[in-house]
């Protein structure tokens, strides 16, 4: 009635003044799923809800009312489902996991977001961790978030990993575990193998383009016999048996004198320099990927990216990418280079710096000695993540986004049509049926309910005024304005901020927003911080107007498509002007 918001927390609020235990006894009975993380959480609820809709009738909070007195209304609100999926506040987890006692956690991301009332990025990872150990539950995660792993490694053998993706890297450089760098590969160059012959004729900085960066590794396939009873897999001084270790010292290749490289470290980012290497991994590394472990090797004596002589690492680890050796063209086993095989064998590994494949030839038989001269290519995973000191990487996820489709663990594709724009809706999809799947939900029943959700609270809602055809976006952080422009199509864009209390009363964040993509478009600015946002666009070197209003801004643009992106009072100011739009 008064225009200030939905009314879907009010009736939380005295029903909780009335009776603390209500969201308790609202919850119970209820199989729930709880949906949070710094941004994504109203819209992964969202189409969780809807996937779940299959099931039966769900309560959510869809308005995006994500604390206690929200989460009581909505239960409320919904009378007796069997189902519920709730939106919850980053610092409010605990209290609602202990309240509702769901059966999923799915947990996004995390990055800065108004820091002058919030916790740090990495205080809300630990209390998200304590909170895991102290209440096991199913963690639905995304693995390409360094702070969400860590914290959701707490559950253990309980996650359910998504490759929902990270573009904002700024909170994450520094590993929670130990403090050191986390290293991504996509900072590290392309590096190709090639066989002995053709090592001369790859440059790492020939200058021409399509090898500079390039680095010319041998791989050599050392077999090793599993069954001779004096191997010890465990042993440190049996490198060639123990896929952990790697000898130390000097062999001879074709000819030359090549360093042995440990197998067991991964590599750095920018450590391939431009020298030829040749990198031994042995059989039974490929069956069994290797983990970093502290080398003997290493002038610290612990993981590292490079031997002290400053060559590089391919370290295979663990993931579903990882194929034995042992396996045909076709994929079924074999013995590496049996003689009566009439088929070549594949292999691929994963390594720090992408996947390694190649073909074994029909009928070889590797000698001790090893046997140079198999020739592949490594492809990077732009989302692969690792700290270059302690163990914490990027686990292997079970649900990815391929293009328009999500891969659930099964190796099925899902074509995911939304109406909701960019990639980062796709992520939120797959984090939806990753969670729907542990309520029993089939992908398969689920897809097609994704496609129902057109405007989530107003976010996405697209309305016609006067010839102009305006679609609402909401950023309230860095993060979340990396991705609305990621969504933004080329056309007139009105920015508008404002820093009451739910928004922050900080606005120096702005600057740790990079507004290039907008150069060259027509920009207005309005609201109540708009002098803030006009100093930060004017360092940036793009061009703006500022207006007084929203209505202001409709009437300087011609008709066709308006984007708006705005920050949460300012984005519920101009929902308002269109009639409270969801």
């Amino acid at each position: 009635m008064t225009g200030r918001g939905d009314g879907s927390v009010i009736g939380g609020r005295l029903g909780l003044m009335i009776d603390p235990n209500l969201l308790r006894n609202l919850a119970a009975g209820r199989e729930i799923a709880l949906v949070s993380g710094t941004n994504g959480k109203t819209t992964t609820t969202r189409l969780t809800a809807a996937a779940m809709g299959v099931l039966g009738d769900v309560a959510t909070n869809s308005l995006g009312a994500n604390m206690p007195s929200g989460h009581t209304s909505a239960l409320a609100r919904a009378g007796g489902t069997p189902y519920a999926v709730l939106e919850v506040d980053e610092h409010y987890l605990p209290e609602v996991l202990t309240a509702t006692k769901p059966k999923v956690v799915a947990l996004l991301n995390l990055s800065r977001d108004q820091l002058d009332r919030a916790k740090e990025v990495a205080m809300i990872a630990d209390l998200w961790r304590r909170t895991l150990v102290e209440h096991p539950v199913q963690v639905v995660a995304n693995a390409d978030d360094p702070m969400v792993t860590w914290a959701a490694r707490a559950a253990g053998e309980s996650v359910t990993w998504v490759a929902a993706g990270q573009r904002w890297h700024d909170d994450s450089w520094v590993c929670p575990e130990c403090g050191s760098h986390i290293a991504r590969a996509n900072e590290a160059p392309a590096a190709t193998l090639t066989t002995a012959a053709d090592r001369a004729d790859v440059d790492a900085t020939n200058g021409d383009s399509a090898t500079d960066g390039q680095v010319a590794v041998e791989l050599v396939i050392r077999p090793v016999d599993p069954n001779a009873s004096d191997v010890d897999p465990l042993a440190d001084d049996n490198p060639i048996a123990n896929p952990h270790r790697a000898a130390v010292g000097d062999r001879t290749l074709d000819g030359q004198t090549v360093p042995n490289v440990p197998a067991s470290r991964p590599a750095t980012p920018g450590s391939f320099g431009s020298t030829d290497v040749a990198a031994v991994v042995d059989e039974m590394t490929l069956l069994m990927p290797t983990v970093p472990v502290p080398d003997a090797t290493h002038p610290a004596g612990r993981p590292g990216g490079a031997r002290v002589d400053g060559t590089p690492v391919l370290a295979p680890i663990a993931g579903p990418e990882t194929v034995p050796v042992s396996a045909t063209s076709d994929g079924r086993p074999r013995d590496v280079g049996s003689p009566d095989s009439d088929d070549s064998g594949t292999f691929l590994i994963a390594t720090n710096n992408g996947l390694i494949t190649g073909v074994i030839p029909a009928g070889v038989e590797p000698p001790a000695e090893g046997v140079p001269g198999l020739a592949g290519t490594a492809t990077t995973d732009a989302d692969d993540w690792w700290c270059t000191n302690c163990s914490l990487r990027r686990p292997a996820p079970q649900w990815r986004v391929a293009g328009d489709a999500v891969i659930d663990p099964d190796g099925r594709a899902h074509v995911v049509t939304l109406q909701l724009p960019g990639r980062v809706n796709r992520a939120n999809a797959a984090t939806a049926l990753a969670v729907a799947a542990e309520f029993g939900v089939d992908p398969a029943l689920a897809t097609p309910h994704l496609a129902e959700v057109a405007s989530v609270a107003g976010r996405y809602a697209q309305v016609e005024r006067d010839g102009r055809y305006i679609r609402l976006l909401l950023a309230k952080n860095p993060a979340g304005w990396l991705e609305a422009f990621d969504m933004a199509d080329d056309a007139p864009t009105l920015l508008s901020i404002n820093s009451r209390g739910p928004d922050g009363l900080d606005t120096s964040w702005l600057f740790d927003v990079d507004f290039s993509p907008l150069r060259g478009r027509t920009v207005l600015i309005t609201g109540e911080r708009a002098y803030d946002l006009a100093v930060r666009l004017e360092t940036g070197g793009i061009a703006f107007a500022h207006v007084e209003s929203f209505g202001e801004a409709l009437r300087a643009v011609p008709a066709g498509r308006v984007e708006v992106i705005a920050n949460y009072t300012a984005f519920q100011d101009i929902r308002a002007e269109l009639d409270r739009v969801n």
